[in-house]
């Protein structure tokens, strides 16, 4: 009696049942089932034959999904004590369309909706349990549709970003290839002046052109690749501001290697770039060898600040977002953050390690804040303030080029 009392109770506070009088309610009883399963246990299976409505007296289950092609299940809600569930045999629907497990020691009581049929044509006054059923049912068909529509429209973007992808990767490796190949030409032939050794620094113009058209050819904004101006001035001022330790970091720096290194004992912690020996003529002649002339230190110097931003959209604006949309996990920023800075620091390596291995920290700083500012103004800022810094007033070419 006690039992029937708690299963009375319970059935009461079911939306379900909440309109059904004690007598109805007492009616009912011999249809119900209480059965236990265990945390991890399947109650319902997808593809099985059943028509059993499962109400929740004790702990949680979860609804899932399988995959067809994959087997994985995914978990499309979490029921709770009060809820039910199998309301789809209702609609002629014999077949399970999702499975049920236990995310705890649950308990369940069970009706027959065939057994409810027959009460039902007993008692009419039961019609309205059907009634509820219905429009639970199809509450959860709207929900269910919700959701796949959401999947649609996420698995467009996702074949989106993949193309978008791939033509960025051809876009790159050409770059890539074209530049090495410039690059150990005049290493081999020695073909130096001023005119042929810019040339490799203009494929890098050349190649953001080019993603400059890919972006024209993309469904996704401009700002999705960092091509924005909102709060510009913000962005500039917050970028100098976090660059300011890493400036004094750098001044420490050179003053301790001046200080314990026998090599640079007689390097000066600040050298400025004058016409002889410029932070970029020295960066220069390591990387395409010693021009027929020197070029001049202004000009060398806007030409780096101009390659800058272009840098930034290339690494950050189109690698470094293309890779947060390719990824699908929850750690993507960082994958993305990760990954392009390495092929950074390679473009960066290929005449010094330690010149690849300070691209790739700062531009891991860089990439972090591209990802906190969403736009390439902060990083181009803090970008133009490292490498000035070094070059042209710390003179750090002489250390990382020893």
């Amino acid at each position: 009696m006690a039992e029937q009392n708690e299963l009375i109770h319970f059935l009461k506070k079911c939306d379900l049942f909440h309109s059904l009088s004690d007598e109805e309610l007492h009616m009912l009883l011999p249809l119900i089932r209480v059965a236990s399963f265990d945390k991890g246990s399947f109650i319902v299976k997808e593809e099985e034959k059943g028509d059993d409505l499962f109400f929740i007296e004790k702990g949680s289950v979860e609804v899932l999904k399988k995959d067809k092609e994959t087997e994985a299940l995914y978990r499309l809600a979490v029921l709770h004590p009060g809820e039910w569930f199998g309301e789809m045999a209702i609609l002629g629907t014999k077949t399970r369309i999702t499975s049920t497990r236990t995310l705890e020691n649950t308990e369940v009581v069970i009706i027959n909706l065939q057994d409810l049929d027959v009460l039902i044509e007993k008692s009419p006054s039961f019609a309205k349990i059907l009634k509820n059923i219905a429009k639970k049912a199809a509450k959860r068909l709207e929900t269910a549709n919700a959701i796949m529509v959401k999947s649609i429209i996420e698995e467009l973007r996702v074949a989106k970003t993949h193309d978008q992808m791939g033509r960025f990767i051809i876009y790159l490796f050409i770059f890539l290839t074209f530049f090495v190949y410039t690059l150990k030409f005049f290493e081999q032939y020695g073909s130096y002046s001023p005119i042929s050794q810019l040339i490799a620094s203009f494929f890098i113009l050349l190649f953001g052109v080019s993603c400059v058209l890919l972006v024209k050819r993309s469904h996704f904004p401009r700002e999705f690749y960092g091509l924005s101006l909102k709060q510009w001035k913000k962005n500039a001022l917050e970028a100098a501001l976090f660059t300011l330790p890493f400036l004094i970091f750098m001044v420490g720096l050179k003053w301790f290697l001046i200080k314990t290194v026998p090599e640079f004992s007689k390097l000066s912690v600040f050298e400025f770039g004058d016409k002889s020996h410029n932070f970029l003529q020295k960066a220069f002649n390591h990387f395409f060898g010693k021009p027929q002339k020197q070029v001049d230190f202004h000009i060398l110097l806007s030409f780096y600040v101009v390659l800058v931003p272009v840098q930034e959209f290339i690494a950050r604006g189109c690698l470094q977002s293309s890779l947060r949309n390719f990824f699908t996990t929850s750690n993507r920023a960082f994958l993305a953050i990760l990954t392009s800075n390495l092929l950074f620091g390679l473009f960066h390596g290929l005449k010094s390690f330690t010149f690849a291995l300070c691209a790739f920290v700062f531009g891991i700083f860089w990439g972090w804040l591209y990802e906190r500012q969403k736009t390439i103004v902060g990083p181009s800022v803090s970008h133009i303030l490292i490498g000035v810094w070094a070059f042209g007033v710390l003179n750090y070419q002489s250390i990382l080029l020893y």
